[in-house]
């Protein structure tokens, strides 16, 4: 025979709970790490994340909550309707309620409020057998299992946990940067043009020191070029005069001459033109040549097809 409970959705249960966080409360003694129920503000939430108003009652120490209520959290609107597999109804075979208190951490590190979120367990059942041992006959008994869990988090700021995320962080992004420059400068196939524009020499200052003319003149061009920027005066220089001479556009950089001096560049042979320039020594960088012009007059800069880019000239 079967025999049902009248009403259970209008049974109650009362909650209760204690929060703590062990090490920081022995350490810092702040009633902040350890609080009971009645210091914190708790909801019912339903399957929305919305509260369910008047549906829990603070009682002294106890949140009382009616099993109606929590049903209807965990989106169970009739305990007669069927299950998932179809074969009886949920008041007939029971079900497993899990009930989940999780509290949110405050500005201050402690916790100030709590939600209680339920959610039905996937194909289970609640049922219990008691045995009569009068006349040998077993009693199944199913019914709503509730299962209550607690989460959240505290905290508390330590100069010590920040150096070592910090250093971490910064070793870890060093590292990367290690990797990446030396999969360009050794894997990749514009590896030498990376190599060229990563490492730069700069000038000797043991030479400069001893008059070398080379690390002299070097020095005084980066002086002379620092100036001119201070000075807010046009990235381009245009130099030429004459018919058949070279016009050079751009600003010079001097960083490889002390190892270039004395190098001497192949002949230059511009597009679209008769004549040809020998350069050797001075380094350059972004050295631009263009023919054309009138004695006395400057040429204005040359379309790119008729330009050429070379590192070093001391003579044209």
């Amino acid at each position: 025979s079967e025999s049902y409970l009248q009403e259970p959705e209008a049974y109650t249960v009362g909650v209760t709970f204690l929060i703590t966080a062990p090490s920081f409360f022995d350490e810092f003694r702040d009633p902040t790490f350890a609080k009971s129920i009645e210091q914190v503000k708790t909801r019912l939430l339903d399957q929305s994340n919305v509260e369910m108003v008047g549906a829990l009652t603070r009682v002294n120490r106890f949140d009382v909550m009616s099993l109606g209520s929590l049903l209807h959290a965990a989106g169970i609107s009739d305990l007669d309707e069927m299950c998932s597999d179809g074969d009886a109804t949920l008041r007939h075979k029971g079900a497993i309620l899990v009930a989940n208190i999780h509290c949110t951490t405050n500005r201050n590190g402690g916790i100030s409020k709590c939600d209680y979120r339920v959610t039905k367990m996937p194909h289970a059942e609640a049922k219990i057998s008691v045995p009569n041992g009068a006349n040998d006959v077993v009693q199944q008994r199913r019914g709503i299992k509730i299962i209550f869990q607690v989460s959240g988090k505290m905290g508390v700021f330590k100069w010590s946990a920040f150096i070592i995320a910090w250093v971490s962080a910064v070793a870890t992004f060093g590292f990367v940067s290690v990797v990446v420059d030396a999969l360009l400068r050794w894997v990749m196939p514009l590896r030498d043009v990376y190599s060229v524009l990563k490492w730069e020499e700069s000038v000797d200052f043991s030479d400069y020191r001893q008059g070398c003319p080379s690390a002299v003149q070097a020095v005084e061009h980066l002086r002379q070029e620092a100036r001119r920027r201070a000075a807010k005066h046009p990235h381009d220089e245009e130099v030429g005069t004459g018919e058949g001479q070279a016009a050079v556009f751009g600003r010079s950089s001097l960083a490889e001459c002390a190892r270039l001096e004395g190098a001497s560049m192949p002949e230059a042979v511009l597009p679209g033109a008769s004549a040809s320039i020998h350069l050797t020594g001075l380094c350059a960088n972004d050295i631009e040549f263009g023919l054309g012009g009138h004695a006395g007059k400057t040429k204005p800069r040359p379309p790119p097809a008729s330009r050429s880019r070379w590192r070093c000239f001391s003579a044209w």
